[in-house]
């Protein structure tokens, strides 16, 4: 009785070992691993001489540019505003509705130019 004992806490414990060396780490390329498409909002501001001023929305797919003001980028994007009313939350809301989340935002100054970025990411389809 006692060698039977044995011998089938031994084999659960092999069953055991095998099931845990075998459930490791998920493969990276697996469909279980999100996949991340990223979109950057950039403004550059070159600031020597006369100030000009660019807008951009940058994506795997798209790359939309618009100068002087960001209601001419906004215009582009189909977001509904004026230039009195064009504000970044209105872009953080369009982006938000096609399921862009916000990663982070950095900001870079030199002599020639301040430049901003927002990087947003989503879910690739």
């Amino acid at each position: 009785m006692r060698q039977s004992r044995f011998y089938v806490f031994s084999v659960m414990a092999v069953l055991t070992v095998v099931l845990l060396l075998s459930a490791g780490p998920a493969d990276p390329a697996s469909p279980a691993s999100p996949q991340w498409e990223y979109g950057t909002y950039e403004i550059i501001e070159k600031t020597t001489g006369r100030v000009q001023r660019t807008f951009r929305w940058h994506t795997q797919n798209d790359f939309v540019v618009a100068t002087e003001d960001k209601f001419r980028l906004f215009v582009k994007l189909g977001i509904r505003c004026t230039k009195e009313t064009a504000h970044e939350l209105m872009l953080w809301n369009h982006v938000g509705k096609q399921g862009w989340e916000f990663v982070t935002y950095r900001s870079v100054s030199t002599l020639e130019a301040n430049r901003t970025m927002t990087i947003f990411r989503r879910l690739r389809k």
